[in-house]
């Protein structure tokens, strides 16, 4: 009898889905059972496969324009937990019924209380151990509860690069400090991709077609608070520096192109068009900075408001040298977003040659192939 798999994926956004479906498809030649627990954007995500695939509703992030609002995420997910405990409930009974092997959760913490309570294994992909910063109260208390929780887990995967190159350092690196029990759990494998497939040589920079590539990504209601801003941006942009936009939306079928521009509702080959764009902007999700890492594209974040991972992810963007940020307070400064970006442009070569540094260890980290193996030390 074939080994079964749960996958318990976080359904907010796209990039859970996308590196747990890259997870999965690595996994094809050993011939588990693989199975789908997933909600929110990742449910439609997986309706395009034929894994069996099974609806759950989590908490989700609630949105101003500003940026993200925590106090009304975290006063939701208060009101919501009934509905939570029913999910949890749900998604244990299915475990039992499937008679499941292994668990493997990104980002999602009820399936860990359901492997313990079932004594099953399980591995946890996290893009952060903890929350560890100075915004408010409920981050203090997240950095002091996530990371045990996560330690529930037999395994850690995080999705980013070894110290000192960590894209999310404080809040995963620090922790590794405050609790070093989990450090034999944790390992930084890269993003989780086949490493072996990517081309160690990037289209040289002065044969790139865009100048400015706006790549729009992440959740739902963020998406169409940055969309309408880079929507401006580009229009300004394209005055002095060829543009090319994808406002991030499968389902707008939308493009609009002259001299200078071009806007897309959906790019499907957006990692070519990031191998062919001499500098990216991004929210600072960490899909999206890996993605231009691995293109050798030097980045510009403009983070949300009390996204702390985003934030975190922009300040060692530009303390790595691979690009700059914009903080959230000058988000709507067109003029200070110029200014950014002709400050890269300045000293091009500068973040040409630290982007490529980084790529080469990224390209070492393992990757897919490290993630595999994790899963078959466990599923023994």
């Amino acid at each position: 009898m074939s080994k079964r798999i749960l996958f318990s994926i976080c359904g907010i956004g796209l990039g859970h889905s996308h590196r747990s479906y890259r997870l999965i498809r690595g996994l094809e030649e050993y011939g588990y059972d693989i199975y789908v627990v997933t909600g929110g954007d990742g449910l439609p995500f997986f309706k395009n496969y034929l894994y069996p695939l099974y609806n759950v509703e989590r908490m989700e992030f609630e949105w101003k324009d500003v940026g993200l609002s925590v106090e009304r995420t975290v006063a939701l997910s208060f009101r919501g937990f009934y509905k939570q405990y029913k999910q949890f409930v749900r998604e244990y009974k299915l475990a039992k019924l499937l008679d499941i092997d292994l668990i493997v959760s990104d980002s999602e913490t009820p399936p860990l209380f359901m492997s313990r309570l079932l004594n099953i294994p399980s591995i946890v992909i996290t893009n952060q151990l903890a929350i560890i910063s100075n915004y408010n109260s409920i981050d203090k208390l997240l950095s002091s509860v996530m990371p045990k929780i996560w330690g529930l887990a037999n395994s850690i995967i995080i999705p980013d690069l070894p110290p000192p190159y960590t894209i999310t350092y404080k809040n995963n690196v620090y922790p590794l400090e405050i609790f070093p029990e989990l450090r034999d759990k944790v390992s930084f494998i890269g993003q989780i991709i086949d490493m072996d497939s990517i081309d160690i040589y990037v289209k040289p920079h002065d044969e790139r077609n865009n100048d400015v590539y706006i790549l729009v990504s992440g959740p739902f209601h963020d998406r169409k608070i940055f969309s309408r801003r880079m929507i401006h941006l580009s229009i300004l942009l394209s005055s002095r520096y060829k543009t090319y936009v994808s406002l991030g939306d499968s389902h707008l079928s939308f493009s609009y192109s002259r001299r200078n521009l071009a806007v897309f509702g959906w790019v499907d080959d957006t990692l070519g068009v990031l191998e062919d764009s001499r500098l990216v902007i991004v929210r600072g999700g960490q899909t999206s900075i890996f993605e231009s890492i691995l293109r050798g594209t030097p980045i510009l974040v403009i983070p949300p408001k009390g996204q702390t991972e985003q934030l975190e992810n922009a300040s060692r963007v530009k303390m790595l040298g691979i690009g700059d940020f914009v903080e959230p307070d000058k988000s709507g400064s067109f003029d200070y977003i110029m200014s950014c970006i002709d400050r890269i442009f300045s000293d091009y070569q500068f973040y040409v040659d630290n982007v490529l540094k980084v790529r080469r260890i990224l390209l070492s980290c393992g990757g897919l192939k490290k993630a595999v193996m994790e899963v078959k030390k466990l599923i023994v």
